[in-house]
């Protein structure tokens, strides 16, 4: 069937019953009902006693960790992990000296700069004294104050 066969009436009648098809089909569906109106959709489980499951799942660990671990085993375990601890720990330290060298060294050279700095602007600002006696005890005096 062709729709340039059918009348216009006819066509309405098809796509309305088509329609009225599809609308009873997902009413009748659960589910769909709930997702159209954005509902949880209700699965029901079968309940068991929380405290048996809990029981039988904590005497089934201790079991499988008394089976398990002899003794010999646990001081294995003990040992390595000491091992790798003590290693790591020597890691940590010295890239913690690295580190701590790397600082006080990156501190000396900035104070040093700074001191050198500070002489070269001291002695541009101040007069140039004609005397070398006069010159000696100006570094003398702030040569001991830019040291501290």
């Amino acid at each position: 069937m062709k729709s340039e066969n059918l009348t216009v009436n006819a066509q309405t009648n098809i796509l309305s019953a088509l329609r009225q098809q599809l609308i009873s089909t997902a009413l009748d569906s659960k589910q769909l009902r709930h997702k159209a109106n954005n509902l949880p959709v209700y699965r029901p489980v079968r309940k068991i006693d929380r405290k048996t499951f809990k029981g039988y799942y904590k005497n089934k660990i201790v079991k499988m960790m008394d089976d398990s671990l002899q003794p010999s085993d646990v001081q294995k375990l003990r040992e390595e992990l000491q091992s790798s601890l003590t290693a790591q720990l020597g890691s940590v330290q010295a890239k913690l000296e690295v580190k701590k060298s790397l600082e006080e060294s990156a501190k000396k050279r900035l104070q040093e700069e700074l001191r050198k700095s500070l002489k070269q602007q001291l002695w541009k600002v101040l007069p140039r004294y004609s005397e070398v006696s006069d010159r000696r005890k100006l570094h003398e005096e702030f040569g001991e104050s830019l040291q501290q």
